[in-house]
C-alpha cells in the first residue's frame, strides 16, 4: 500500500480504534448512474423497443450498483479510522494520518443552496491540516459527520488556542486566513492594521441568501457597523478567530488596574 506521506507512527501508535467513519459519495453516484440508466431502459420499454433492449438496460442497472454497493460494504476504500491520539484517512491507495498533537488548522466550509428545487438543501465539507502539509478533507458524505469534526476539535483545539493566544502575547502576529491578529490590532488581506480600540464585537452569521448561501465572519466597528467580513471557508479555526477578537475588545475595555 502507497501513502501520500508516510506514516510517522502505526495506526497502533495513535492509541486504540474508537470508530470508522466511511464516505459513502461514491455509492451514491454509482446509484444515481444506476438510476439514470434504469430510467433509460424503462424508456426504450415505454417508447416500443425490444424488450430485450430496455430490459437489458434495467437488469444491467440495478444488477451493477448492488455488486458495486456490496463490494464497497466489503472493500470501501474510502473512510477514516477515529484513534484516541488521531485520525487515519484511506482514500484507495493513498493513506494519510495525522496526530491530534500535530494539527493547527481546522476549517469548514457550511454552505445553503436556495436555488428552485435545491432549497435549503445544506452542504458541509471539513479540513484537517497538519504542521507539515498533511491534510485531512470529509463532508456530510462520511457515517456521522458531525460527531467526527466535534472529536477532533475537543482533541486538537485546546492546544492550538493556548498556543495561538501565546505567540499573540509574546508580540507576534498570527495569520488565520486572511486576516493578521496581534497584541496591537487586527488587519485584513494586507490592509493597514485596525487598533482594537476601533473594533467592536465579532460573529459568524449562518448562511443567507445575502451571503450568497455561505458562513460569514463579520467584524464591526464600537458602533455596530460593518467593518469588514469574509468567508469561513477562508479562514482556518474560524471561532478561534473569533474568540480573540472578542478577548481582545474585552481587554482594551477593561477600566486600567488602580
Amino acid at each position: 500500500m502507497t501513502t501520500s506521506h508516510p506514516y510517522r507512527e502505526s495506526p497502533s501508535e495513535l492509541g486504540p480504534l474508537l470508530r470508522v467513519h466511511r464516505d459513502r459519495g461514491n455509492g451514491c453516484l454509482i446509484v444515481a448512474l444506476a438510476l439514470l440508466v434504469a430510467v433509460l431502459g424503462a424508456w426504450m420499454l415505454v417508447m416500443g423497443l425490444p424488450i430485450w433492449q430496455g430490459g437489458a438496460y434495467f437488469v444491467v442497472a440495478v444488477g451493477g450498483a448492488w455488486l458495486a454497493m456490496r463490494w464497497m460494504g466489503r472493500h470501501g476504500g474510502y473512510f477514516i479510522e477515529l484513534y484516541e491520539h488521531g485520525i487515519v484517512q484511506h482514500a484507495g491507495a493513498k493513506v494519510t494520518s495525522i496526530r491530534f498533537d500535530e494539527v493547527t488548522a481546522l476549517t469548514r466550509d457550511i454552505r445553503q443552496t436556495y436555488r428552485y428545487w435545491l432549497s435549503n438543501v445544506r452542504t458541509e465539507s471539513h479540513s484537517v491540516e497538519s504542521r507539515d502539509g498533511r491534510v485531512i478533507r470529509f463532508s456530510l458524505m462520511s457515517d456521522d459527520a458531525p460527531a467526527l469534526r466535534a472529536t477532533i476539535a475537543e482533541r486538537a483545539l485546546p492546544r492550538i488556542r493556548l498556543e495561538t493566544l501565546r505567540a499573540i502575547d509574546g508580540g507576534e502576529t498570527v495569520t488565520l486566513g486572511p486576516f493578521a491578529v496581534s497584541s496591537d490590532g487586527l488587519r485584513v488581506s494586507g490592509e493597514p492594521l485596525v487598533p482594537w480600540s476601533e473594533i467592536g464585537r465579532a460573529k459568524i452569521d449562518a448562511p443567507s441568501r445575502r451571503s450568497g448561501g455561505a458562513e460569514m465572519i463579520r467584524v464591526e466597528r464600537p458602533s455596530g457597523e460593518l467593518w469588514t467580513q469574509r468567508g469561513v471557508s477562508l479562514v482556518p479555526n474560524a471561532d478561534l478567530l473569533v474568540e480573540i477578537i472578542e478577548l481582545a475588545v474585552e481587554a482594551e475595555r477593561a477600566p486600567p488596574e488602580p
